[in-house]
């Protein structure tokens, strides 16, 4: 679902996520492609790596003229992945990390169990950055980063 909420924060229409789902199933043969495969975004499309070479998944598999896409193209990244092949972590920011056995996949401060909706709840609430980072020995910036997180999926949705 996260991998999901990015591409609607980057204009990815629904419509345009279900067909890619649905092509990305077909093609890989996986139940969960966006929990398997290896995805960039760019103006609006989703890329799918197949050891090196781009298709276009959202286009149905074309094959994208590479000096058009290379200017844009964003991985869906800090996925990494299982020796089952499926993505165990996301990191999508440097201090915000997603993993399911913890906290319930919910987003986190990196190398904490500290959800940023938490972070975020405090500061929507009247708490000041400096006082919400002293309360859990964070630094600010890790704070900054949880409530820029949060509005980002609440724009999203």
């Amino acid at each position: 679902m996260r991998v999901i909420a990015l591409l609607r924060a980057v204009g990815i229409k629904w419509a345009k996520i279900y067909e890619t789902e649905d092509w990305l199933r077909k093609y890989t043969g996986v139940d969960r492609p966006f929990a398997s495969e290896r995805l960039w975004t760019a103006v609006h499309e989703v890329f799918l790596d197949r050891e090196g070479e781009l298709i276009a998944a959202s286009l149905g598999g074309q094959y994208p003229l590479p000096q058009l896409v290379d200017m844009y193209l964003v991985p869906v990244g800090g996925l990494t992945f299982s020796q089952y092949g499926l993505a165990d972590s996301w990191t999508p920011h440097d201090e915000i990390m997603l993993r399911p056995n913890v906290q319930f996949g919910a987003p986190c401060i990196r190398g904490t169990r500290i959800p940023t909706r938490t972070l975020w709840g405090m500061y929507e609430g009247g708490d000041s950055v400096e006082f919400i980072a002293n309360v859990y020995g964070l630094e600010p910036g890790q704070v900054r980063e949880a409530i820029q997180w949060e509005n980002r999926l609440a724009a999203a949705a």
